[in-house]
């Protein structure tokens, strides 16, 4: 009697491979994206990071895939790095490239949201639980490892492709934000540009962008917690 054995799982190769199915995935994106601009109250950051996982399991992409395996640079420069471009991000977002935005849109990023978090240590503290936690990883995975890997399959791994990538995902990136206004879409659009150069420049090692982007939170939230943060 002849035994039935399963196919091999050639169709996540192919899956892996396709560039009409990477462009199909960004639209999808697209579209949950733009919910978010309709006024429905969905929470587009878990749905966006859902989708991500799911493509990188079919396309059987590990965790050293995405740049969280052990850094080849050691935990010691990795971590350094990242803390160091968190400090740089964070001296030019809110010295230079807020200002600058301030002045182009005649009006500061709105963080009137965040306005019950000044003086208040008790909110200060949930907060960058949550942005170390959540937004670090969350958002990193989401805009670096997935979207930046994504846009490179259709527009090359060449110095255009990766251009395109950094300006398409900063946009997503700073769509996200849209809470904040137009001078807050345009400020953290800005920062995602930062956070993809640090992606490609430490050898797409996501642990820098995820202490980059941790400290980047970390600095802004002090100066709310202050009350100096411009926007309040």
């Amino acid at each position: 009697m002849n035994e039935i054995h399963p196919a091999p799982a050639d169709w996540r190769n192919a899956y892996a491979q396709s560039r009409p199915l990477a462009m199909l995935e960004l639209l999808l994106l697209g579209a949950v994206t733009s919910i978010q601009f309709l006024g429905f109250g969905i929470q587009i950051s878990p749905t966006l990071m859902v989708l991500g996982w799911l493509s990188l399991m079919l396309r059987r992409v590990g965790w050293r895939g995405i740049g969280m395996g052990r850094p080849a640079m050691g935990w010691p420069r990795t971590i350094g790095w990242g803390l160091l471009a968190g400090l740089v991000a964070g001296a030019l977002s809110n010295w230079v490239f807020d200002p600058l935005v301030a002045m182009i849109t005649s009006h500061p990023p709105d963080l009137s949201s965040f306005r019950p978090m000044i003086g208040n240590w008790r909110l200060l503290l949930v907060a960058l639980t949550l942005s170390w936690t959540f937004a670090a990883f969350g958002e990193e995975i989401i805009n670096r490892a997935y979207l930046c890997n994504r846009l490179t399959d259709i527009f090359g791994q060449r110095l255009d492709g990766k251009i395109i990538a950094v300006i398409l995902s900063s946009i997503l990136f700073g769509s996200l934000h849209s809470y904040q206004g137009t001078s807050g879409m345009l400020s953290t659009g800005l920062g995602g540009v930062m956070q993809c150069l640090a992606y490609y420049l430490s050898g797409r090692n996501l642990w820098v962008s995820i202490i980059m982007h941790g400290t980047l939170d970390t600095i802004g939230f002090a100066l709310i917690y202050s009350g100096t943060m411009p926007g309040l």
